[in-house]
Parts: C-alpha cells; structure tokens; sequence
C-alpha cells in the first residue's frame, strides 16, 4: 500500500468515525475531522462544513448559542465544548509535535526519502528550529519551557510519528 492509498483510508475509515462521535455529543470530533481534511489534504464532508458554519455564526453572535453570556460565546462554548478537568497542556503539546512530525515524514516520504534514522533525525530538527517553537507558540498557545527546547531527538521523533500513526488508524 503507497502513501496516497494509506491516507485514502485514513480519511475514510476515521471520517466517519468523527460524524458518529459528533453526532452523539462528542463535538470536539468535529475539529478531529477538519484536521485529518487538512492533514489527507480533503475536502471537509458537509456535516462538518455545516457543523462549522453554526458553530461559527454562534461565536459571533449571529445565532445563539451555549456558553452566551450577555451575548457573547466563547469559542468552546460555540461548538460546545467542554475542557476536561485533566487537560494537561504538556499532552497537548506533545500531540502538537506528533502532529507535526507526521505530516514532515509523510511529506518526506512523498518526495522520495527514504524512512530512516536520517529522516527522524530531520524530523527532530524540523520540529526543534527556533520558527517552528514560535509557530507552536502563538499557533497553539504553547509556551515551550526553556527545560524542553530543543529537547525532541530523533528516536523521540521515530516514537512519536508511529504512535500518531497508530491512534490514526485506531
């Protein structure tokens, strides 16, 4: 199975997955499923596109919605979406980094390179370069404590991509 075929039935498989989750309260999922569209590089199906649209227009005050207070949603409370007493913003950002280094192997291995020590090797530095800390910074809304700068090393790298391949395909 090539790259494309694999990520054919990623999309496929976890997309639907993603509607039944959303469908019975699960709304996080709708942001799962716009980013495996961009990840496969999809269209997102009109459930989402839909789901967004409202979500959206509650955020802005076009439509009421949960979480309205004197007229104003917050973004979670637009989408209705609860953030755990156990989030931990370290998990957050080590799936950031997964993330990341997926999509820079699956490039990689796209144009050719071969999946190697050498390539997780890069993959480590793609994702410990000084634009990419202020990327995940201001993106995310993670301050990366000077502690773990510079801290993700290749065999960290190779550990990470086959661990968000698996949840991917799980």
């Amino acid at each position: 199975m090539n790259d494309d075929e694999t990520l054919e039935k990623l999309y496929g498989t976890n997309i639907e997955i993603f509607h039944e989750q959303y469908n019975e309260g699960h709304f996080e999922s709708l942001f799962h499923a716009i980013k495996l569209c961009a990840m496969c590089n999809k269209p997102m199906p009109h459930w989402a596109a839909v789901a967004f649209s409202e979500g959206w227009q509650r955020y802005k005050g076009a439509i009421p919605g949960p979480g309205d207070k004197q007229g104003k949603s917050t973004l979670g409370g637009a989408f209705g979406i609860v953030r755990s007493p156990n989030f931990k913003p370290y998990k957050q950002r080590r799936q950031t980094y997964a993330s990341l280094i997926w999509q820079f192997v699956e490039r990689e291995k796209k144009s050719g390179y071969p999946v190697d020590e050498y390539l997780f090797e890069r993959a480590a530095e793609y994702v410990s370069e000084c634009d990419h800390k202020r990327f995940i910074e201001k993106v995310y809304g993670l301050v990366l404590p000077e502690s773990e700068r510079n801290q993700i090393r290749a065999s960290t790298a190779k550990a990470m991509y086959y661990g968000f391949v698996k949840k991917l395909t799980t």
